[in-house]
């Protein structure tokens, strides 16, 4: 077969140089340049430590991050996430440090409940 064909591609990529090796079978492709490249940011997500091993940060109460107003009951939960994010705003050595948690996982025990932990992703996003 002729230049072009299938041969010459695998998933629509032209193959530049194929290895062939009974254990291993390596495709190596030049990259090709982007003629307008756009730098997409991730938003900041709060994930639930939980059920999952995959964030970036814990932002839990021993961590720097951690709210230090406690819920006595259920209904609580929105005032002291309003407490904690008018403390936070005043605390400027965790502003400064915002920036480690944008475009992260960030993980704490309360999501997928509204969380402290919105308030920290939605203060990252906006830097």
């Amino acid at each position: 077969m002729g230049k072009g064909t299938h041969e010459n591609y695998i998933h629509g990529l032209p193959v530049d140089k194929k290895i062939k090796n009974p254990r291993l079978n390596l495709t190596f492709r030049k990259t090709r340049p982007i003629n307008n490249p756009t730098l997409i940011e991730s938003k900041t997500v709060v994930v639930n430590k939980k059920t999952t091993n995959d964030y970036d940060v814990y932002i839990g109460r021993p961590s720097k991050w951690g709210n230090p107003f406690k819920m006595m009951t259920e209904s609580d939960r929105d005032s002291v996430i309003e407490q904690y994010r008018n403390w936070i705003v005043n605390q400027p050595h965790l502003l400064k440090d915002l920036p480690e948690l944008k475009g992260k996982r960030i993980a704490c025990f309360c999501k997928p409940l509204p969380c402290h932990g919105d308030v920290l992703a939605e203060l990252a996003d906006k830097l």
